[in-house]
């Protein structure tokens, strides 16, 4: 949340309660008084909502909050029921785009592929520092060889898959593809479902 509510404090000393005084004439100044403090904390309090507004999680409508590179979201021992993750479906192209949820598929065939071969890009990883990852999950119409863009930097597990990256049109591949820095990343293939 913002730092607007400290800097906008609810007066609550300087409003005179006691006034005016019944049976005696009272100084106008003293409305005047009350009056500017009234004002003063309404000012404060008009603030302090708008920042909850555009800052509170909301139950009856969806609300997205976005990390900036100098203001992070942070939730501190959540106690999550019923979890989901974005699933992107590609449909065009074979861009990963980590901005584009946790869960990709894609179903390649002649048209995201060059000679029998899928070439992967990745993008979307915004934030220095914090650690972001995607699933893949893969199934083709044939068998295609799976590599991947030479602009991005990428380091695989030790698993045989690499050393001849096909897929095979009977059944789904799937991998996790991971970085904490957005300029290396790392890429399992956890395997071959039929």
């Amino acid at each position: 949340m913002s730092d607007v509510p400290a800097n906008n404090p609810i007066n609550i000393t300087d409003l005179d309660v006691e006034f005016p005084v019944p049976g005696q004439d009272n100084d106008s100044q003293g409305f005047r008084d009350n009056f500017t403090v009234i004002n003063t904390n309404n000012n404060a309090v008009k603030t302090r909502l708008e920042d909850i507004e555009t800052n509170i999680v909301r139950k009856d409508e969806d609300v997205t909050y976005v990390q900036s590179s100098t203001n992070t979201v942070t939730i501190a021992n959540p106690n999550v029921k019923a979890l989901t993750k974005t699933k992107k479906n590609i449909t065009t192209g074979t861009e990963i785009d980590f901005a584009d949820g946790d869960y990709h598929t894609i179903s390649l065939s002649s048209s995201n592929t060059t000679a029998n071969t899928a070439t992967f890009d990745i993008t979307g990883y915004a934030y220095a520092g914090p650690y972001q990852k995607v699933i893949l999950e893969v199934s083709s119409d044939a068998s295609y060889t799976i590599a991947w863009s030479p602009s991005v930097t990428i380091k695989f597990s030790e698993s045989s898959f690499w050393s001849t990256p096909v897929t095979n049109s009977s059944k789904v591949h799937i991998f996790e593809i991971w970085t904490t820095n957005g300029s290396v990343y790392f890429a399992d293939y956890i395997g071959a479902y039929a």
